[in-house]
């Protein structure tokens, strides 16, 4: 059967003011959700440490530094790995990385099942961690360079929803397991999508604009029809002959540009702001923050269980309108929401009133909240803007500095939690909507709006008119 997905792209047809629907076979999604599957691996491997956390602490005697340690080292091999994934991804290629990260996986996921000590299970855990360092800068530039401009939101969007649902069942797992307390068993389950992930990569095409740069037009070419209709495949070779001689300019000569300079700056912050809005101490501490609430080991995972499925549900949500509403407003929005949660868990700690059941309802209700905005905001939109506003010259390389950066903040975020936690939750859960806050800002007079536009054609906006906010250019700051 050659079924297709027809979506009406807003975008005029020259001429008669008719929209262009883009039609993508079926076939051709399966592309899309094989190279995203790394999310759903990284995901699990980012959400299980949740739930073994509360077996780890007794069965190996850990202290919360090394609580800390275990939560964090799958982060530091990821800001480690990541600005290198950057280099090697211009030399080989994202299909190729992607099935380093597989395997990386794979072999992380065993050993963690298998560790003997903490020491052990830390080094499996950093090895994980370039894994997922790896994957999240080849993932989502590989996922926008394939994907038709009017979808490109949606595709680019699988991602996040594979992370999600990797947490959803390391918390599934999670609980499953909670009775028995094999915590073991719960890091060993995702050898599995690891395995599915390495094997799937021989059936994913090269990046066309990867081949663009490797002076390989003609296969480009044949890549974009292969992926879209003619006439938008057509349109696209047509921009990337005209940007793709810019990718072969020197770096250093790339990067004395201004407009270049203001987009990494745009980006960075971006990256850093995604991880200080405190997404991630939800992620690996619900458990244990509802352990505070008076839930048992088991009913905390059960929640983060319900939680994590919202999260779900809300992120195939934000596929669905992300091309129709545009990134800015998703992503104002959503860091609005958030400070508000934070702040609220802020009072609930600081007024002691945790243990209650007003208390536990309202920190359960400011979780869901949470996680509602965030993936309706920074969690998928923020892989959505991040290669469509990067230049072609630089993509890889950027994408490679703005994981790094993110996972330094991550790194310092997830280690430092459970001491903020113990000496000052209000000043902690404050500090976090503070800094959304400043996402708010920052998205208001520094974005550019991507939504609808090929990845060439926002490039060449961005050099012509210089980085102005608004649906049409990018504001320089204030």
């Amino acid at each position: 059967m050659n079924k297709t997905l027809t979506v009406t792209s807003g975008i005029p047809r020259a001429g008669n003011g008719k929209v262009i629907k883009t039609k993508i076979p079926f076939r051709r999604i399966l592309i899309f959700l094989l190279a995203a599957l790394e999310g759903l691996v990284y995901g699990y491997d980012t959400g299980v440490v949740a739930g073994a956390l509360l077996f780890l602490k007794k069965d190996m005697g850990l202290t919360p530094a090394m609580q800390g340690l275990i939560v964090s080292a799958l982060l530091f091999g990821s800001l480690i790995a990541a600005p290198i994934a950057g280099f090697l991804s211009d030399r080989f290629g994202a299909r190729k990385l992607i099935a380093l990260a597989g395997v990386l996986f794979l072999i992380g996921s065993l050993g963690c099942a298998f560790s003997p000590t903490p020491q052990i299970l830390i080094i499996f855990r950093f090895l994980l961690g370039v894994a997922v360092g790896i994957g999240t800068v080849q993932v989502p530039v590989y996922l926008a360079e394939l994907s038709p401009a009017a979808l490109r939101g949606r595709l680019t969007s699988l991602y996040q929803l594979m992370v999600a649902s990797g947490i959803f069942l390391a918390y599934v797992f999670g609980y499953i397991l909670s009775h028995s307390g094999d915590w073991r068993m719960m890091f060993m389950i995702a050898a599995a999508p690891a395995i599915l992930l390495t094997a799937g990569v021989y059936f994913l095409p090269d990046s066309p604009r990867w081949l663009a740069k490797r002076d390989r037009l003609a296969d480009a070419k044949v890549i974009l029809h292969n992926m879209l209709d003619q006439q938008e495949a057509e349109r696209e070779y047509r921009d990337l002959q005209i940007i793709s001689p810019a990718a072969k300019i020197s770096l250093s000569v790339v990067l004395k540009e201004q407009w270049v300079v203001k987009i990494l700056l745009l980006v960075l912050c971006m990256s850093i702001l995604q991880q200080a809005l405190g997404i991630n101490t939800i992620v690996y501490y619900t458990p244990t923050i509802l352990q505070a609430a008076g839930f048992t080991p088991s009913m905390a995972i059960l929640t983060g269980v319900g939680l994590q499925f919202l999260s779900i549900i809300v992120t195939f949500i934000l596929g669905m309108i992300v091309d129709k509403t545009g990134r800015r407003i998703l992503l104002g929005i959503g860091a609005f929401i958030m400070s508000c949660s934070m702040l609220t868990l802020g009072l609930i700690f600081h007024f002691g009133v945790l243990g209650n059941a007003f208390g536990a309802s309202i920190s359960i209700a400011c979780l869901a909240v949470f996680k509602v905005a965030f993936s309706l905001s920074w969690g998928p939109v923020l892989w959505i803007v991040l290669p469509e506003i990067l230049p072609l010259k630089i993509r890889s390389l950027a994408m490679g500095a703005c994981v790094f950066a993110s996972y330094v903040a991550n790194f310092i975020v997830s280690f430092s939690f459970p001491v903020l936690l113990a000496s000052g939750p209000t000043a902690a859960f404050g500090t976090f909507a503070g800094f959304g806050i400043a996402a708010i800002a920052l998205v208001y007079w520094w974005l550019p709006e991507t939504a609808r536009k090929s990845l060439e054609q926002i490039e060449t906006d961005s050099n012509t008119v210089g980085v102005t906010t608004g649906s049409t250019a990018v504001r320089t700051p204030r």
